[in-house]
Order: C-alpha cells, then sequence, then structure tokens
C-alpha cells in the first residue's frame, strides 16, 4: 500500500469517526495513527462527551481487499488508558 494511499485512508477513518458531530456534545481528537501491517492499523484517540472526563480509546482497523476499513474496539487497552478512580 503507498504512503498516499495509507494517508490518504487514514484521513477517510477520521472524517468518519468526526461524521455527525455538529449539534452533539461528543467530540473525538484523533491522537496517533499507527500502522501495524501493510493492512491493519491502530488509531488512538480522545473522547469527550459533554462536560465528561476525556477518555483516551484505541480501535484496531483492517482494510479489506475492496478497501473497506472495519474497526474493533480494543477494551484491554482502553482499561489500561482509563484507570477506575
Amino acid at each position: 500500500m503507498t504512503t498516499l494511499r495509507r494517508t490518504l485512508l487514514a484521513a477517510a477513518v477520521m472524517c468518519i469517526m468526526s461524521a455527525g458531530l455538529s449539534g452533539c456534545t461528543t467530540v473525538r481528537y484523533v491522537t496517533h495513527i499507527r500502522w501495524q501491517t501493510a493492512d491493519s492499523f491502530y488509531i488512538a484517540f480522545a473522547e469527550q462527551t459533554g462536560m465528561s472526563a476525556t477518555k483516551t480509546l484505541v480501535r484496531l482497523c483492517k482494510v479489506g481487499a475492496d478497501n473497506k476499513v472495519a474497526c474493533t474496539n480494543q477494551p484491554s487497552i482502553d482499561n489500561l488508558l482509563n484507570p477506575a478512580n
């Protein structure tokens, strides 16, 4: 996968994740994107809903043969990044 293609794909994922924010109180800030293999990458982002504390979350995204991206939550990583108070 070329660098330009990876960049465009990562930008598309960021747009999809932030779609619908107008009029919504949940805000997401992408903080890091790291390619794991040629067809999968981790995306880390901070999420804040209303006046609540900000949570840091991670998703593993895989690119299919048809260039569709499927992302899955990573609860074990999320729990490490957001310890219970």
